[in-house]
């Protein structure tokens, strides 16, 4: 373990930080991982980061299950030194041929270093009383939540990892499409979530104990997050999947997170569902720096290379 890993770990353990950016989250989710510091004086600015290996080149992303990630300061301070400290850090980074992070949603500052900035969108909840944000949901949502409660529809904990990802595994086969994350990966943040108590596991079943939908909830100390999930395409107009989003969202209320965060995406289907639900969308970054033009003439043509 590097000395700045060792300093990261115990600035963790010793501060309120987002979910994502935990070093035991980082643990879970990537086996090889390491971080990068910028300092001044007392203030720290930390970015952990893992180098992915494709082909011969090092690619910098986002783990697996971790929506956003980038910059975490020990201080709040003026804009000033906290550009001093992006700039130190920038002295400090890995070697990459690729780098592409999303940064977490509430980091809107400008910063002095040298990426591309694009722009990714989530859509946010503001939790208050349950009853008032059901009546802001539209009126289709709200009667596919009607129905899935006629039809006796149950949300209950996942007795086992198993049960949520089968049904990712089918969101996939339907499509054609080998789920993108690995059970192994699953199975430790089930492992973590029940060691930190940092999120459930959850499945909707019907009368004849049939399951219909499973997601993966995880929350901080302010957020609630909508991980990932999956359902069962024989049953997609039973109203599953927005039962279970709402009955997330209750437990979210009930432990008095401020948001809920439902990570957004940029498939309009999905994105169309989300928005269903009203919360305000929200606009965040994603930072890019090539620094291998092979690499670059590679993804004009990734059709070339699976999977890179």
């Amino acid at each position: 373990m590097t000395d700045t890993k060792s300093i990261y770990r115990s600035f963790c353990q010793n501060h309120q930080v987002p979910l994502f950016h935990e070093a035991y989250w980082w643990d879970a989710v990537t086996d090889d991982w390491d971080v990068a510091m910028g300092r001044v004086d007392n203030d720290y600015v930390f970015f952990p980061f893992s180098v992915e290996r494709k082909l011969h080149f090092r690619l910098i992303r986002n783990p697996h299950l971790t929506p956003y990630s980038g910059f975490i300061f020990s201080n709040h301070f003026t804009p000033q030194l906290e550009d001093v400290l992006l700039l130190d850090l920038f002295n400090h980074f890995p070697e990459c041929d690729y780098l592409n992070m999303d940064l977490r949603p509430e980091y809107q500052n400008n910063f002095p270093l040298p990426f591309n900035i694009h722009q990714k969108r989530t859509n946010l909840l503001t939790l208050r009383e349950p009853l008032e944000i059901f009546k802001d949901f539209k009126p289709s949502l709200q009667r596919q939540i009607r129905k899935a409660e006629r039809n006796a529809l149950k949300c209950r904990p996942a007795k086992h990892i198993d049960e949520f990802y089968q049904l990712y595994e089918k969101t996939f086969l339907k499509q054609q499409r080998k789920p993108p994350v690995e059970k192994l990966i699953f199975e430790k943040v089930g492992k973590l979530i029940q060691e930190k108590r940092c999120g459930q596991i959850l499945v909707i079943e019907d009368q004849h104990l049939q399951l219909h939908a499973a997601m993966i909830l995880v929350y901080d100390h302010e957020r609630a997050y909508y991980l990932s999930g999956g359902s069962d395409p024989q049953f997609y107009t039973q109203g599953g999947m927005s039962f279970l989003l709402w009955e997330a969202i209750q437990i979210s209320c009930r432990l008095e997170k401020k948001y809920f965060d439902f990570e957004g995406s940029m498939i309009p289907q999905i994105d169309r569902f989300f928005k269903n639900f009203k919360g305000e969308e929200i606009w965040y970054r994603s930072i890019e720096k090539m620094n291998s033009g092979l690499f670059q003439t590679l993804q004009k043509i990734k059709n070339w290379i699976p999977n890179l």
